[in-house]
This record gives C-alpha cells, sequence and structure tokens, in this order.
C-alpha cells in the first residue's frame, strides 16, 4: 500500500554522468512500515537504448519512442497529469497514481482530496455533489464509496 502514499514530491530526476546512469530516485516521505524514514532512497534507472523523453511528433501528438524507459514514461505521466489539472509540470502536488483534472471538470460523486487550507475555496469552484475532503480525512477512510445513489438532471449516479 506505500505505493499510493507516493507523491511527485518524492521522486527525484538523476542525470546521468560518466560512470552512472541516469534516472530516478525515489523516497517515500512516509510509508506504513517505516515512518521514521531511515531507508535509503530506491533508484530507477533508464534502460539501454533510451532516446529520453517523450516528445511530440509534427502533428501535435505524442510519439512513442522505440525502446519503452520506465523512468521517461513516468515522467511523461507527471506531464499528462499536470495538463489534466491545468497546472505548469513545477507545480504539480499530487499523489503519483491519481487522476487529476480542473475543478470544473470533476464528476458528480467523485470525491476531491486537498489540503486543509484550501478545502473551502475548492468547495465552491467544484460541482455539484462532489465530496471535497482533507489528506487526513483520506487517512481515516472517508470518502464516497458508491454504495447511496443519488440523482442529478435526471441522471441517477452510483
Amino acid at each position: 500500500a506505500d505505493e499510493l502514499m507516493l507523491d511527485w514530491d518524492d521522486i527525484k530526476k538523476v542525470d546521468a554522468t560518466g560512470s552512472t546512469t541516469g534516472g530516478m530516485a525515489v523516497m517515500y516521505t512516509w510509508t506504513k512500515n517505516n515512518p521514521e524514514q531511515r531507508d535509503t532512497p530506491k533508484g530507477l534507472a533508464c534502460v539501454d537504448g533510451c532516446e529520453g523523453d517523450v516528445k511530440k511528433g509534427a502533428d501535435g501528438k505524442w510519439v512513442a519512442p522505440k525502446t519503452l524507459c520506465p523512468v521517461h514514461i513516468g515522467w511523461h505521466s507527471k506531464t499528462l497529469q499536470a495538463r489534466d489539472a491545468c497546472v505548469p509540470v513545477a507545480e504539480l502536488k499530487a499523489p503519483v497514481f491519481s487522476k487529476v483534472a480542473r475543478f470544473d471538470k470533476v464528476p458528480p460523486g467523485a470525491t476531491l482530496v486537498v489540503d486543509e487550507t484550501e478545502r473551502d475555496e475548492v468547495a465552491q469552484k467544484v460541482g455539484k455533489l462532489v465530496l471535497v475532503i482533507t489528506r487526513e480525512q483520506e487517512q481515516q477512510g472517508l470518502m464516497y464509496d458508491g454504495s447511496i445513489p443519488f440523482m442529478l438532471n435526471g441522471r441517477k449516479f452510483r
């Protein structure tokens, strides 16, 4: 379950040097099994034949590299998350394994996790029937579980 607690702030880019391969270093801010952070960062190296970042073609579509590199696919997913959240990549603060969206595009019935300081402001921006909670509330297990159906504009949601 530790991978669900992984934020983009926990991942750092490692540049290649003459004697080492580039990649990324993963250091959990907090984990279930290591709350004191005594472990060293885990590394993920680029694969042989890595061509670097995923690039856009002349038509504006993403071009898949010949050799899939998990490091650069990971960085590309951060780019896509930032695009969906409508923020610059450097400003993205989100869990790695999460779906992100603009506040006005969050569908009814979704649970939105925000910082404590932003909760009231965000609750006014989101659409109807969106549960806005803090990380502490999420850790306590508060979320819409789909067990109670509701209606919106004549359409039934669960």
